[in-house]
């Protein structure tokens, strides 16, 4: 009855429910207060469990509704993200379940793979001309090749390929680029060196690290390298030492 007091793990359900929803966490509210509102006692408390879950449920249907106001105006890009938003910010409410039912059915629409796909090219592009200005040449080149390979269609994949030959065709460009693939693989060989260490094996350690002074002489690697050298040499794996016990 509703006279009664709630259990107290209906009170304290309602207070996290409450919490969640400060913190923004809308889908987490929503499972809580559900579990109340579905409990076969009435109690004041699941009263109000009702009207947080009702107040939730309606602010869903409004976000719900303004996403399909979007995909009516042709904005299908929009919409896509503001349905995404629905079904994963207010999980296991009504306005969620149509939300990603809207979704799935905007995904196979075939004009808007088209603009999907437009839309990666333009942001792929977007992020390779930001390196090439950060004089990120390799990273550039990278990106602007992958681009012309894969959107040979679209005036994105053009300009790529231009960039692309603006790098190549220029030496100092290209010596940056080399320059920064050269410090990247040799921070791989430290990587590998350090990994070959902790495994136990000095052997493979070493011969990285002799090949890191040897490829790049002169480089803050070689020089750790060179320190990293000094310590295996003066502890010998335990192999070694095994070998040695008479």
């Amino acid at each position: 009855s509703g006279s009664g007091a709630a259990p107290e793990w209906m009170a304290r359900d309602v207070r996290e429910s409450e919490a969640a929803i400060q913190q923004g966490d809308f889908a987490r509210a929503i499972g809580i207060l559900r579990g109340v509102v579905e409990h076969k006692d009435e109690h004041v408390v699941k009263e109000r469990a009702r009207q947080t879950l009702a107040a939730l449920e309606k602010r869903a249907a409004s976000q719900l509704a303004a996403a399909s106001a979007m995909e009516a105006k042709g904005q299908l890009l929009d919409a896509m993200d503001s349905f995404a938003e629905v079904s994963r910010k207010f999980a296991g409410s009504p306005a969620a379940a149509e939300a990603k039912a809207q979704l799935t059915t905007l995904s196979n629409r075939p004009e808007l793979k088209e603009r999907q796909r437009t839309r990666r090219a333009r942001e792929l592009l977007a992020h390779a001309r930001e390196e090439f200005r950060a004089q990120q040449y390799s990273s550039a080149l990278e990106k602007c090749e992958s681009l012309a390979a894969n959107y040979p269609d679209l005036p994105e994949g053009s300009e790529a390929a231009q960039l692309a030959n603006e790098i190549k065709d220029s030496p100092e460009y290209l010596a940056k680029a080399c320059s920064h693939l050269n410090e990247r693989l040799s921070q791989m060989y430290l990587a590998l060196a350090d990994s070959w260490i902790k495994k136990g094996n000095s052997e493979q350690a070493t011969a990285c690290l002799e090949r890191i002074q040897r490829d790049f002489p002169g480089s803050t690697q070689a020089q750790l390298a060179q320190v990293k050298l000094k310590e295996l040499q003066g502890k010998p794996s335990l192999q070694t030492d095994f070998k040695k016990q008479p």
